[in-house]
């Protein structure tokens, strides 16, 4: 499924909140997509997660409680799908120029480089991606 599904919808009754936690987050980077994951307000743990950096990966996150509730998220497919198409050649292009470069025998060279890959919440895709 890897490069063929922009979004993931997960419905569950599941209690073992941790356990599937893990298994959404290492969903959404192996296959460089969303995960919509909904549970019970009993058990908790709807979220609506995506291949980002740690710190913003969880767009939306609700633990639980009392009363079910509908929280509604908002994914970037735009962003999603530039970064794929443009990850693996931008990567190319810095180790190709990093490789070729005539200081890197110096070690701190490679700190001033501006040739570093642009920054963006979307991690980059991981390896055999192909859309």
């Amino acid at each position: 499924m890897k490069g063929k599904v922009d979004a993931l919808f997960v419905p569950q009754l599941n209690r073992d909140t941790h356990y599937f936690s893990s298994i959404v987050s290492a969903t959404a980077r192996d296959l460089h997509c969303f995960i919509i994951q909904t549970n019970t307000s009993k058990y908790g743990d709807s979220r609506i997660t995506a291949p980002y950096k740690t710190e913003m990966k969880n767009i939306v996150q609700v633990k639980g409680g009392i009363n079910d509730v509908i929280l509604v998220g908002q994914i970037n497919l735009d962003a999603l799908h530039k970064r794929q198409s443009t990850y693996t050649t931008e990567l190319l292009d810095v180790v190709n120029t990093c490789y070729n470069c005539q200081k890197h025998s110096r070690k701190d060279a490679c700190k001033k480089c501006k040739h570093k890959l642009s920054i963006s919440d979307v991690k980059g895709t991981p390896p055999n991606f192909h859309r």
